[in-house]
């Protein structure tokens, strides 16, 4: 059986043959370990915006949608565990890990950017607990769950976090825009709608 696979992320940058559209930029040299680390979150979250991207080109050609699955629990005999959604939603974890940068964009995806990309989001992204099997332990399972931000007390911790200051100027990306700019991009591109007749499209915007 033979699967027909396509890049949507290029960590050269888009060089070489895959030319992957990017919606952030990155700077290595000469970095402190501070800074590849935030630099590294920051490719994790372009590469799942160029996700949803490609899955919302994909949705209006017919096609199926490529899924991401993120495993945000675990469950055997020795260990019941949930990614801890207060790290996630709040700024007061100081070494908040790249998951967590990567789960909060796509929260930020499924809430800010209207219904449409709502709906790609949930068919998207993926929350799956890891269980093991009840008569064979080395056998494991997973188990589609809600996200974290079902938990009630999610919005009260991510409305806290608006409230904290804004980020450096340095640190911020304009992938909302960049984003909007891609799709209205491919409708003119593929005659979807004449560009000055696209919708306008529902984009928030959060503090962080």
């Amino acid at each position: 059986m033979r699967f027909h696979g396509h890049d949507v992320y290029n960590f050269e940058g888009g060089s070489g043959p895959l030319h992957a559209v990017l919606t952030d930029k990155y700077i290595h040299q000469n970095a402190s370990p501070a800074q590849v680390e935030f630099s590294i979150k920051r490719e994790c979250k372009a590469t799942i915006t160029n996700l949803i991207l490609e899955n919302y080109k994909l949705s209006k050609k017919g096609m199926p949608l490529i899924p991401l699955i993120f495993c945000i629990a675990r469950q055997d005999t020795s260990v019941n565990k949930l990614v801890n959604f207060k790290n996630v939603a709040t700024l007061k974890n100081i070494k908040s890990s790249v998951t967590d940068a990567e789960l909060r964009r796509c929260y930020k995806i499924a809430t800010e950017l209207g219904p449409e990309f709502r709906e790609i989001a949930e068919q998207t992204f993926k929350y799956v607990k890891v269980q093991q099997d009840s008569k064979y332990s080395n056998l494991y399972h997973l188990e589609q769950i809600p996200p974290l931000w079902a938990n009630s007390a999610w919005q009260l911790l991510w409305e806290d976090r608006q409230k904290i200051e804004k980020k450096p100027a340095e640190k911020k990306t304009a992938w909302r825009e960049i984003l909007k700019k891609r799709v209205l991009l491919f409708h003119a591109e593929h005659n979807a709608l004449p560009l000055a007749q696209q919708p306008v499209l529902g984009f928030t915007k959060s503090k962080l």
